[in-house]
C-alpha cells in the first residue's frame, strides 16, 4: 500500500551458526552498505509448516511504517509465539500494514532462536555458550530498534512491547532484565505465561537428556550435529525428556534471570511500565475438541497438575469450576486457568502495587466457532489486533463472511485501545486489582466482566502452583 513503507529481513544479529550456535548474538556491525530489504529472511530452524523457511541467517526484524511517521510515531515491539519451538516474524497474520496505515504507528516484528537451538542451556559443554540463547536474541532485537528506530519514523522513547504465547512469557521477563528493562516504555501481554520458566534443576535434567540423546561428550561432538539433525529429534527428545508441552523454556539460570518473574516483581526488582494484560474466554479449547482431542491426554495434564496439592483444596477448586461452568465446560477452562490465565493474572496483581495494569478478555466467538466447539481459543484474538480477518486463525472464525462487519468494528476498538495505550499509557476503565478485578470483554457488544471468576482465583492464591510461581 502506498501509505505503508515495509522492510523485511533486516539482520539485527549474524547467523548463529559453527562456532556462534548456543551462544550470545553478535550484532550485526554498521555499514553504509545498501541491503536488500523486500523479502523477508529464513525463519528459525524448526519443525512443521514453516520448517521449509528456516536457515541459520533467522536473526531479522520486519518493520512497518506509516510514510507520514515523522519520528514521533508510537512503536509497537512484537514477539511471536509458538511455545518456544515455531513460529516467525513473517506470518501473514502478523502483516503490521493495517496497524501502521489506520493509526500511524511503527510495527516491528522479529525472529528468534526456538527449541534445542534457543532454549536448552548448554553452557557446561563451553563457558561462551550461554542459557537462553532465544531470549538474548529478542533483547538485542529490541536494542537495534531502540537504536535505529528513529530512522524509520519511530520514537525510541516511546516503544510498547507486545507478545503472544510464548511471545508473551519472553515479553513478561523483559522488566526484569538490566539490558532489556530501560528500552521498553509499555508492555502487553497476550496470553503469556509468566510462569512458563524451567527451574535450575528441571533445566540441568533436559541438558543431560539431550546429551545422552544425541550421544554427546564435549563441544566437539555438538558441532558435529546440524541444525537439521537437532530439529529432527525434537518430537524424540520431547518424548523422552517427559516435559511435553513445556520441553523448551526460558530457564531460571540465576545470573541473566535471576527468579520468576511474578516473585521478581513482588520484590520490586523490575522495572514499573503501564501493562495490559489478557487472555482469551476458551484459551484451550482446542484441547477437548472431538478431532483434536486425541493428540492431548486432557485429563492427565489435569491430574498432573493437581498432583501436589493438597486434597481438599483440589475438590474445591473442582467443584467450583463445576458450579460456575457445569459439566461439559469445566475441564476447558479448568486447564486453561491451570496453565495459562491464573499465571497471567498472578503477574498482574503483583504488578499492580507499583504498575498501572489493565486487563482485557476477548470473548468473540463467531458462528463457525461456535459450531466447532472451539469458541474463544487460544491466539484468536490476533486476527482482529492486526486486523488481518482473514490470515492465520481467521481463515477457520469467518468461514461465515456474516459475521465480519461486526468483527472489523471490533478490530477497530481493539486496534484504539491499543493504540491509546501507546500513546498515553491509560486506558478508560478500571485499572486492575487497584480500581476492582474486572477485564474489559472484546466480543460483540463489548463488555465488562471478572476475567475469571473472583472465588475461583482467589482459591488459586492457596494452591503449591502459587507458591512456585513465587519462587
Amino acid at each position: 500500500m502506498g501509505e505503508v513503507q515495509v522492510f523485511k529481513g533486516i539482520r539485527y544479529a549474524l547467523p548463529p551458526a559453527g562456532d556462534l550456535r548456543f551462544r550470545l548474538p553478535v550484532p550485526v556491525s554498521l555499514s553504509d552498505k545498501t541491503i536488500d530489504a523486500r523479502s523477508f529472511s529464513p525463519v528459525a530452524p524448526q519443525p512443521g509448516r514453516l520448517s521449509r523457511f528456516s536457515g541459520p541467517d533467522c536473526l531479522s526484524l520486519n518493520i512497518w511504517r506509516n510514510t507520514k511517521a515523522d519520528g514521533s510515531a508510537p512503536v509497537l515491539f512484537y514477539i511471536h509465539g509458538g511455545m518456544f519451538m515455531r513460529g516467525s516474524g513473517r506470518e501473514a497474520v502478523l502483516d503490521g500494514t493495517l496497524l501502521a496505515r489506520d493509526w500511524n504507528i511503527v510495527v516491528v516484528t522479529i525472529n528468534y532462536r526456538l527449541g534445542m537451538l534457543g532454549f536448552v542451556d548448554l553452557s557446561s559443554l563451553d563457558s561462551r555458550y550461554v542459557a537462553n540463547p532465544g531470549l538474548h536474541d529478542a533483547v538485542l532485537a529490541l536494542q537495534w530498534t531502540h537504536d535505529n528506530i528513529a530512522a524509520f519514523g519511530g520514537d525510541p522513547a516511546n516503544i510498547t512491547v507486545v507478545g503472544e504465547s510464548a511471545g508473551g512469557s519472553l515479553v513478561s521477563l523483559l522488566p526484569m532484565l538490566d539490558d532489556a528493562a530501560p528500552l521498553l516504555n509499555r508492555l502487553v501481554m497476550m496470553s503469556g505465561i509468566p510462569a512458563s520458566l524451567l527451574p535450575a534443576k528441571t533445566e540441568e535434567r533436559l541438558v543431560q537428556c539431550f546429551l545422552e540423546h544425541f550421544h554427546i561428550r564435549n563441544a566437539h561432538d555438538l558441532s558435529r550435529l546440524s541444525d537439521g539433525e537437532i530439529v529432527a529429534k525434537t518430537s524424540a527428545l520431547i518424548r523422552k525428556s517427559g516435559l511435553g508441552s513445556g520441553t523448551f523454556q526460558p530457564t531460571v539460570d540465576g545470573q541473566y534471570l535471576k527468579a520468576f518473574p511474578t516473585n521478581l516483581i513482588r520484590h520490586n526488582q523490575y522495572r514499573p511500565v503501564p501493562m495490559l494484560i489478557g487472555n482469551t474466554r476458551d484459551e484451550l479449547s482446542v484441547m477437548g475438541h472431538p478431532l483434536l482431542r486425541e493428540h492431548w491426554d486432557l485429563q492427565g495434564i489435569i491430574d498432573d497438575g493437581v498432583s501436589h496439592e493438597d486434597p481438599s483444596a483440589t475438590k474445591s477448586i473442582l467443584s467450583l469450576y463445576a458450579q460456575e461452568y457445569g459439566k461439559k465446560e469445566a475441564r476447558i477452562q479448568l486447564v486453561s486457568d491451570m496453565i495459562i490465565r491464573t499465571a497471567s493474572l498472578f503477574y498482574a496483581e503483583a504488578a499492580s502495587r507499583t504498575s498501572q495494569v489493565w486487563l482485557y478478555r476477548f470473548d468473540l466467538r463467531p458462528a463457525a466457532m461456535r459450531l466447532s466447539g472451539l469458541g474463544a481459543v487460544h491466539s484468536s484474538d490476533l486476527p482482529l489486533f492486526f486486523g488481518n480477518l482473514l490470515q492465520g486463525i481467521g481463515k477457520v472464525m469467518f468461514l461465515s463472511l456474516h459475521d465480519l462487519p461486526a468483527a472489523r468494528q471490533l478490530s477497530h476498538e481493539m486496534q484504539a485501545d491499543v493504540v491509546r495505550f501507546m500513546k498515553d499509557g491509560t486506558l478508560p476503565w478500571a485499572r486492575a486489582f487497584t480500581d476492582g478485578f474486572i477485564a474489559k470483554c472484546y466480543d460483540v457488544p463489548v463488555r465488562f466482566d471478572e476475567p475469571i471468576p473472583l472465588e475461583i482465583y482467589r482459591s488459586y492464591q492457596q494452591t503449591t502452583y502459587y507458591a512456585i510461581s513465587m519462587q
